[in-house]
C-alpha cells in the first residue's frame, strides 16, 4: 500500500517501487480491521476515497512493479486487478507478476522466483544493469 501511494499520491518524490499484495482500495479489505480505523464507507466516503490508490493512479510516475498471489485470502487479488485496470485506462506503464496458487506470502520455488524477479527489477530499473 505504501509503495503504491508513494508512486501515485507522492509522485515526484519517489521513482521506483515494488508493491507486493497491496491493498489498493480499503473497501476491498477486511471490514473488521478497516472500519476500526476508518469507520464505514457510508460514514466516511471521503476518507475511503483519499485512502484509495485508485484515486491517484493517473499521477503515477516512475517504475512500479506489482506482485500478487492469486489465492491471497488476506488482501484479495482484486486489489491489484483494479489497480492494473486503472493504470491501463490512464495509459501508465508498470510491470506485474501474478503467482497462481500464491497466498499472502509463499514459499518454495515461487518464493525463489519472486526474490529473483524483485532483484532483477531493481538491477534493471534502479541501477540500470541487466
Amino acid at each position: 500500500y505504501t509503495t503504491c501511494m508513494a508512486l501515485t499520491a507522492g509522485a515526484g518524490y519517489w521513482t521506483h517501487g515494488v508493491a507486493s499484495s497491496s491493498v489498493t482500495d480499503w473497501r476491498l479489505y477486511d471490514n473488521v480491521y478497516t472500519e476500526r480505523f476508518m469507520d464505514t464507507p457510508e460514514d466516511n466516503p471521503e476518507g475511503y476515497k483519499s485512502g484509495s490508490v485508485l484515486s491517484y493512479a493517473k499521477s503515477l510516475e516512475g517504475k512500479l512493479h506489482i506482485i500478487h498471489g492469486m489465492a491471497d485470502d488476506n488482501v484479495h487479488t482484486q486489489n491489484s486487478v483494479y489497480l492494473i485496470s486503472k493504470l491501463q485506462d490512464e495509459g501508465k506503464e508498470f510491470t506485474m507478476m501474478f503467482y497462481p496458487g500464491g497466498r499472502h506470502g509463499w514459499g518454495g520455488a515461487k518464493a525463489i522466483h519472486n526474490r529473483n524477479a524483485i532483484n532483477s527489477y531493481w538491477l534493471k530499473w534502479f541501477f540500470d544493469k541487466e
